[in-house]
């Protein structure tokens, strides 16, 4: 017998989801690892107009989702807010969308402003309280002389500023402002293993470019003036610079060059070694839809089978959860290969 699948939509606080299951078209919950905000759709009929009445959502409201199979254990519950309802006709129906990002003003707000002898955990704490959100996570100790926003949200300006270091944040559940460290998601065990005959459809490609040896971070010491290149390997080793055709150079086409101010030596290898990773870690990339699964998670890993010499860990990016009345749950996912 197949497994029934279920959700529970808690809304202000109150258990809707009997009230709505009978007019509930489709939930689509969407998971991400980075850059953009999770997010929550819900198509549903509106024939007695009540989501334009009674039930009229506000920006903001809370919104609470659990999703799974009867029985079994459920993803969630994970928290939203309502940003902006969308009704049609005909016939007449109404979309509930919602964010995981709280939809305060100071968030959306552009600004500029400098940050003076600190360190990026000072930064990520001083906008979290400001935002009242939970900082959570480590963060390694980066300390800046001085770091300028300009004409950016505070996201965007941390977001930009931890990635330049190989750091990466989401907010969960419109409370907590989450750190990972990458190489700490890409180390992780595997959750679980998906094989290529579980897939309803796949996409699977490898990029012939962007595989690098080695990263050079150029900067000027603003003390000294001194012009310094800092050369950073595969293994995250220093290394001095080689000229072409020397016994074991590295070809200067195997070498990404990156161009920007830092403050030390420590702060170059920190960005080298971000960059280098970067560039060649969405070299072997994976889209699949499948059975919905809640092991499905942005940020964990899973083993990859059936692909041969393709086959291994896989770090997975985004997450779409879709459950539709004549489909069931499925699950839509966007992966890359840990390399190494």
């Amino acid at each position: 017998m197949p497994r029934a699948a279920v959700f529970k939509l808690t809304y202000l606080g109150t258990d809707i989801t009997n009230e709505i299951n009978p007019l509930t078209l489709q939930i689509a919950y969407t998971d991400n690892l980075e850059g953009e905000a999770d997010d929550l759709a819900i198509a549903l009929l509106n024939s007695d107009l009540r989501w334009l009445d009674t039930w009229l959502p506000a920006e903001g409201d809370r919104v609470a989702l659990e999703l799974g199979y009867e029985g079994e254990a459920r993803l969630g519950p994970v928290q939203f807010e309502v940003d902006e309802p969308e009704w049609s006709g005909m016939p007449d129906g109404f979309k509930l969308q919602a964010q995981a990002v709280p939809l305060t003003s100071s968030l959306r707000e552009r600004r500029s402003q400098a940050y003076e002898n600190t360190t990026l955990r000072a930064i990520a704490s001083r906008i979290a309280e400001k935002h009242g959100l939970e900082l959570v996570g480590e963060i390694p100790n980066i300390r800046f002389k001085r770091l300028s926003q300009s004409e950016q949200t505070d996201l965007e300006f941390l977001r930009e500023t931890a990635a330049e270091y190989g750091l990466l944040f989401k907010i969960e559940g419109t409370t907590r402002l989450v750190f990972f460290q990458e190489s700490d998601l890409e180390a992780a065990a595997p959750v679980l293993t998906v094989k290529r005959t579980e897939m309803a459809n796949y996409r699977l490609r490898r990029s012939a470019s962007g595989t690098y040896k080695a990263a050079t971070v150029s900067y000027q010491n603003a003390e000294s003036g001194e012009f310094i290149e800092v050369t950073i390997d595969l293994n995250g080793a220093e290394v001095p610079k080689p000229k072409d055709g020397q016994e074991g150079a590295i070809a200067s086409e195997s070498i990404l060059r990156i161009r920007e101010r830092v403050e030390s030596r420590a702060q170059a290898r920190l960005k080298a070694v971000a960059a280098l990773k970067r560039a060649n870690s969405a070299r072997v990339e994976l889209d699949f839809e499948a059975e919905g699964n809640v092991l499905f998670a942005a940020g964990s890993c899973f083993t990859l089978e059936g692909f041969k010499r393709l086959d291994g860990k896989y770090l997975l990016s985004r997450v779409r959860h879709q459950l539709d009345k004549g489909r069931g749950y499925r699950c839509s996912v966007e992966a890359r290969k840990v390399e190494g």
